[in-house]
């Protein structure tokens, strides 16, 4: 089950630098689909922000779409 809490880890990772920008978007893309095709749970009461994020992340690697720093921490903090 993903959880707002596995969320927040994965975007402070890219946001320590320890993940790039690519490899968020692609955690993001296979979760929201794994969700999408039954195959990953997310909290019933969590589960619209979780999509929410998740569908903002997976295309932060394309430039039209790039996250700065203080677009993802508005995504954390709509996350806590």
């Amino acid at each position: 089950m993903l959880t707002r809490a596995d969320v927040i880890a994965e975007i402070e990772e890219h946001l320590a630098g320890s993940l790039s920008a690519a490899a968020l978007a692609a955690w993001a893309f296979d979760r929201f689909y794994a969700h999408d095709m039954g195959e990953e749970e997310f909290s019933e009461k969590d589960a619209e922000v979780i999509a929410a994020v998740l569908d903002e992340l997976m295309f932060a690697d394309n430039a039209a779409f790039a996250l700065d720093e203080p677009a993802l921490r508005t995504l954390i903090t709509r996350l806590q």
